[in-house]
C-alpha cells in the first residue's frame, strides 16, 4: 500500500459576500461604466476561505461575474 498526496479540481458552492455597484449610462462629462461587484470574503461551510483561494491564486474575475448575473438577474 502506498499513501499518496495529490492535488485536483472539484467545483464547490460558496457564498460570496461583498458590494454590487450597478452600470450608469453616464453623460457628456462623464462616460458609461459597467456592473461592477467587489468581493470581500468567499465562505465555504461556516469557513472563510478567501485567504486560501487569493494565496492558491485563484482568479475571482469569474466569480464576480456570476455575482453580478444574479444580483441584475433578481431585478
Amino acid at each position: 500500500m502506498r499513501t499518496a498526496t495529490i492535488k485536483i479540481s472539484i467545483e464547490i458552492e460558496v457564498d460570496v459576500k461583498g458590494k454590487y455597484y450597478p452600470a450608469s449610462n453616464g453623460s457628456y462629462e462623464q462616460p458609461p461604466e459597467s456592473s461592477e461587484f467587489e468581493i470581500n470574503e468567499v465562505w465555504w461551510q461556516g469557513m472563510d476561505i478567501t485567504d486560501m483561494l487569493d494565496k492558491e491564486g485563484y482568479d475571482f474575475t469569474q466569480m464576480e461575474e456570476q455575482c453580478i448575473e444574479q444580483v441584475e438577474d433578481e431585478r
